[in-house]
This record gives C-alpha cells, structure tokens and sequence, in this order.
C-alpha cells in the first residue's frame, strides 16, 4: 500500500487489470473516460493535466456530493474542476459554460475498489484482502527516479512513452492488419512484463501495436510470430476456430520485417508459446 495519494498511472493500471484500459475513451487530449453504463462515467486526467499526478480521478458532482455525506475511508474528495473533457457531466461550476466533477484522491488500491464499487463497478474479488497482480507488479519496481518508475508503470498497462514509440514505428496501424484506430490498438510487449528487466519494459523492440483481439490472443500464447514476421498458430484445429474468431488466414505477417534484437524477443515468445 501506499502512503501517499495514487498515482494516475498506478490508477490506469488498476483499472485495466479490473475493466479493461479498452475502455477508456480519450477526450480531447484532457482526460480519459471510462463508461459504466449509459447514464454513468468518470474520468482520469491526462499526464498534461496531472503532471504529478495529484487529483487524477474526477467523477460526477452528484456521486461527490453522497461520498461527501457518505466518505469512504482514504478516498478525498476535493474541488470542482470545469474542462470540456467531462462531456458527461452536467454544467455545474458558476462563471463557467463547462461541465464539471469532483476532484479526487485515493490513498490505495482498497480505497479505490471501494470508490468504484460506489460508483457501480463491480470489482468482484478486488476486496483489499487479495494482493493483486497489479499491485505486486509495481511493488517489484526497483527504479533509480520517480520519473523513470512512473514511465515504467506507463508500459505496465501500453501507455506514456512506450506506446508513443509503438504508435510512430507502427504508422499508428496495427502491426498486422493496419487498423488504424487509436482506441481499439494495444501496445503489447513481446517478452511478458513481469520476466522483463526496466531496459527491456521500456524497449519499443520488445513490442508490438495490436488490434485488441489480436493482442489478446498474442498474451495469450494463442498465436506467435516467426523471425521473418509470419503469423504462427497451434497446429491443431483450435487454430481454424481462432482464424474466424480473430479474422485472419494464417498467412498475415508483420508489416516491418523484425529487427535482430526483436527476433530475440520473438523467439523467447515462441518458445512460452510452444507454437512452432
């Protein structure tokens, strides 16, 4: 646990291991939302708008008007803040035509599965009680600055500069099939990050930009990639059932023929993989 106030990347990272970061929708550069459902959202600012990381959440006036009435331990509730990011809210803040939220703090992941529970997420077995992956993922971060453990905990979850390396040497695309739509592309890492050392957490080599379905299947050890690039399935008839499930042949390739270091990476996977 921690003693100070959570992190925005520490809170993305938390909420991509209970909701998926598939579902948070950038907003003008400003913030990312996430939608519970069709009447209820929040927010977590960008890097630009928390630089340090302070106030990262903001939620709806009327949920931070009950945790006023009603506080969760180690959740602080703070200001109103008005942007033009926070289109699901109403307008709220005088001298204002923008809408507005709640600022908020947590002091740790218990704090804030309990912030999402009231907001309607279900957390299911995050109870504060279980040690997640996520959390012992970040404890095992041995970095020489603050700076340089925040840009790590980015790639924990394909964020910050690592995905900002995928995104140029990918044309933006994904690396098979070329889609080009931001929100549905994932920045993968090749060697798992948890095995991997700080260097090769940030390496854009040990990377690779996917469609969401692909970069499932790919964490998944459901398809794998040869040195010059050809997509690699099971060789059994699992493989016919993921070609229509992933929309794919068998015969795709990498868009980039591999560097040497990222056949290395390649390799390492196939290897996990079992795939051939």
């Amino acid at each position: 646990m921690y003693n100070t106030p959570l992190h925005r990347d520490e809170i993305m990272s938390y909420l991509s291991d209970i909701i998926g970061i598939s579902y948070a929708v950038p907003v003008n550069k400003k913030a990312y939302r996430y939608d519970i459902n069709n009447e209820q959202s929040f927010y977590i600012k960008s890097v630009t708008q928390a630089p340090e990381g302070k106030h990262p959440i903001v939620i709806h006036d009327i949920i931070g008007d009950e945790l006023k009435r009603n506080p969760i331990p180690d959740v602080m509730i703070g200001e109103l803040q008005a942007s033009s990011a926070y289109q699901k809210f109403r307008i709220v803040k005088k001298n204002t035509n923008e809408p507005a939220g709640y600022e908020v703090d947590v002091l740790n992941t218990k704090a804030l599965s309990n912030l999402l529970n009231r907001l309607g997420v279900n957390t299911l077995l995050h109870n504060g009680n279980i040690t997640t992956d996520i959390e012992r993922d970040l404890l095992q971060i041995n970095a020489e600055s603050s700076t340089e453990r925040n840009a790590i905990i980015a790639a924990r979850i394909g964020q910050g500069r690592f995905r900002e390396s995928l995104m140029k040497k990918w044309d933006s695309s994904c690396a098979i099939t070329g889609l080009s739509i931001p929100a549905l592309l994932k920045a993968s890492h090749i060697k798992p990050w948890k095995i991997s050392t700080n260097l090769e957490r940030l390496d854009v080599e040990n990377g690779l930009l996917l469609s969401a379905n692909l970069d499932a299947a790919f964490d998944a050890y459901l398809i794998a990639f040869s040195d010059d690039g050809k997509i690699l399935l099971p060789d059994d008839t699992l493989s016919l059932e993921l070609k229509k499930v992933l929309g794919i042949n068998g015969n795709e390739k990498l868009r980039k023929i591999p560097s040497s270091r990222q056949r290395i990476y390649l390799k390492q996977h196939r290897t996990n993989s079992g795939i051939k």
